[in-house]
């Protein structure tokens, strides 16, 4: 498969980034100047949630740019991790903006310190930012949808929350107003953070299961079905080891899918091509990889022989065949293996045989044969029970040899015969005979 394309709408998912934080710069700056206007504490609430928006929107920009780098040699699956990475840290600022609420509004309780006389003022700029923020909140989510990415679809959900807070808080200070209990404003700021705390811990979980790669089973479910069309259509025969993953918004989906084994391997390939496009358009942004095998009688998704075992092959006379044919060289007499016998680990040598026997009886010289120096061998056995020693066994093998038994006497005789030719034997009646000299 290619190497996955960068997301087609990046520019777009760029262009909300740069909306949401210059939008979030603007809100923020108006809520704070309501807040010190009017002195509320649920509006101090708000206004810190607003802040959280500015750091979030400029994570947002950061994750969307890099995220949609193409795949390089140091990142083979991209860079959108990233993504999980930037929702977790969304989440972890929405935490610490709701911790900050409730160690605000927890004093007001027991000394309130309202001024009901600018809150008129002060809730009317607020119905207007309440309604400016819906309306962004409304066009971040929709592009989140269209782009499928983790990070804007997070930051709506976020907006979503802000407006909801600010419309809360709006709502409440009428009720201050007409009842004139200061302490409902302390409590509208309490009741603001507990929305925003499982809000915390969705994107934190959001976040974790994306790094831990875990599998979402709405996608799982559209894969399953697209192969179960295809297995009743009897484009394949069955499939399994469906795995799917993401980084960031980009799909990853692996399979095996079992084919019929008359097919070519180009005519196999283009079905599992065909395959993979069909699931790589039903997700979006993705890439499908299908490994092509031949049928398994014994496949968990075959209904007809999914709890079979396999039975024992037997031949025509009925004799069972077994499971594993053992080598000719194998001989019965074998010791089996002893997994504690040391192991001789030194390179066997070329001059020593491995055989003992067939090396010994060429060892041993005869008659029509006689060894020479090209022809010597030692075996195994005297190579290791000899002096022990190799150096010595290569000393040996250098000195010129023997030469052999029947040799060493023809030798001897012909000593002898020059002996005699050079002293003749002398008789008894050489000297009994009379000097001439005397």
């Amino acid at each position: 498969m290619p190497d996955p394309q960068p997301n087609p709408n990046q520019v777009d998912t760029l262009k909300v980034a740069i909306y949401a934080l210059s939008f979030g710069i603007l809100i923020t700056l108006f809520k704070f100047c309501v807040y010190i206007f009017t002195g509320s504490v649920a509006i101090l609430a708000d206004t810190l949630e607003s802040i959280i928006n500015i750091v979030a929107a400029a994570v947002m920009l950061y994750t969307i740019w890099y995220s949609n780098r193409p795949a390089d040699k140091t990142h083979p699956y991209g860079h959108g991790k990233i993504e999980f990475l930037a929702v977790g840290f969304e989440g972890a600022l929405i935490l610490f903006a709701g911790i900050i609420i409730v160690f605000k509004a927890i004093p007001k309780l027991f000394t309130p310190t309202l001024e009901l006389d600018r809150l008129s003022i002060g809730m009317g700029l607020l119905f207007v930012i309440g309604l400016l923020t819906t309306g962004l909140a409304l066009y971040v989510t929709t592009m989140g949808k269209r782009t499928n990415n983790q990070v804007i679809k997070a930051d709506g959900k976020h907006l979503f929350t802000d407006a909801l807070s600010t419309l809360g808080v709006f709502l409440g200070l009428i009720l201050v107003n007409i009842t004139g209990w200061t302490r409902l404003d302390p409590i509208i700021a309490l009741i603001i953070a507990g929305i925003i705390f499982p809000m915390s811990w969705r994107l934190l979980w959001q976040s974790l299961s994306g790094l831990m790669d875990r599998s979402d089973p709405a996608d799982q479910k559209l894969i399953e079905n697209i192969l179960n069309l295809e297995v009743e259509n009897k484009t394949i025969i069955s499939y399994h080891k469906v795995r799917h993953r993401h980084t960031g918004s980009f799909h990853w989906v692996d399979m095996h899918l079992q084919v019929n084994p008359e097919l070519s391997v180009a005519q196999s390939h283009d079905l599992a091509s065909s395959i993979e496009n069909k699931i790589e358009l039903a997700l979006g942004s993705a890439d499908a990889t299908a490994h092509v095998e031949p049928p398994d009688a014994y496949c968990e998704h075959n209904p007809e022989t999914a709890h079979k075992k396999p039975s024992t092959p037997t031949s025509s006379t009925g004799t069972a065949i077994p499971a594993h044919k053992p080598h000719p060289s194998h001989k019965e007499d074998d010791k089996p293996f002893d997994p504690t016998e040391p192991i001789d680990l030194a390179p066997p040598r070329e001059d020593i045989p491995t055989d003992t026997t067939e090396s010994a009886e060429q060892s041993t010289p005869s008659a029509e044969s006689p060894s020479s120096d090209s022809e010597k061998v030692f075996t195994k056995e005297n190579a290791l029970t000899g002096s022990g020693d190799l150096y010595d066994l290569a000393h040996e093998e250098a000195s010129p040899p023997s030469p052999p038994q029947e040799e060493q006497d023809q030798s001897d005789d012909s000593l002898e015969d020059e002996s005699e030719e050079d002293y003749p034997e002398e008789s008894d009646d050489d000297f009994n005979a009379p000097n001439p000299n005397a």
